[in-house]
């Protein structure tokens, strides 16, 4: 992916380290499903981290906090009672 130069910006920031972190800490927890997404039309997966580093890239009035704690919750996978 081509980064624009607001895209870049997001990517140098502090905010965009503190992101990456976190979504390596989660795609290394086994408590969390962060399975690489395939497409037909990629030649290889693309990781949890590409994944949403890309999506968070492309909308920068997203509040990136307010999006891992979402995808904390939609990620979690659920333990048998």
């Amino acid at each position: 992916m081509r980064a624009t130069l607001s895209q870049q910006k997001f990517l140098d920031s502090d905010v965009a380290t503190e992101v990456r972190a976190e979504l390596e800490r989660m795609e290394a927890d086994s408590t969390y499903n962060t399975q690489p997404m395939y497409a037909a039309t990629m030649v290889e997966a693309k990781t949890f981290v590409k994944k949403h580093m890309d999506y968070l890239c492309e909308r920068p009035k997203l509040d990136p906090q307010q999006y891992l704690a979402n995808l904390r919750l939609m990620t979690r996978i659920k333990q048998p009672v």
